[in-house]
């Protein structure tokens, strides 16, 4: 993410001069979620492909931890997109609520970081050190992810849930 084109901007003295909606609008809009959703796929995106660099680089010949490693991977990231799917079928039919939207964000949070935390262990230094692309995709990952509150996202789906019974 260090190669985006991001940028920081001030503004001094700017006077408003009309209000779009009154506080909360814009994260209280109905699309609001949806987008959140789509978010979501992005990290599944970025955590699968890091775990595709992953079978490539052990194929043949990767050990009993390894191997673990990627069975747990395999295991988070494919719950992750079965989640996604069915969350997306919800919104399709147009019963998906709150709850499911907020699981889904948070389900699939918890496969990157999964991700995040179990590749450097599964892999080794070798290719953190010496595979820049790999590198800065599991780097990038990790930036991306991050547009998740983490505790605040999931206080708000446990307030959900409590208020959905």
């Amino acid at each position: 993410m260090d190669a985006s084109d991001s940028a920081d901007v001030r503004f001094d003295r700017v006077v408003p001069v009309a209000t779009v909606g009154p506080p909360g609008w814009y994260t209280d809009r109905k699309g609001f979620l949806l987008g959140g959703g789509g978010v979501a796929a992005v990290w599944l995106g970025g955590a699968a492909g890091v775990l595709d660099d992953v079978f490539d680089l052990l194929q043949d010949k990767a050990d009993e931890h390894q191997l673990a490693h990627l069975g747990a991977l395999h295991a988070v990231v494919t719950s992750a997109a079965t989640h996604l799917e069915h969350t997306a079928r919800l919104v399709d039919a147009d019963t998906a609520t709150e709850v499911h939207l907020a699981t889904c964000r948070a389900v699939v949070e918890h496969a990157a970081w999964e991700v995040v935390d179990r590749v450097p262990r599964a892999v080794g230094p070798t290719p953190l050190s010496r595979d820049r692309a790999f590198a800065q995709r599991l780097a990038d990952l990790q930036v991306y992810v991050r547009q998740h509150h983490a505790e605040r996202d999931l206080a708000a789906l446990g307030r959900a849930v409590l208020a959905a019974r």
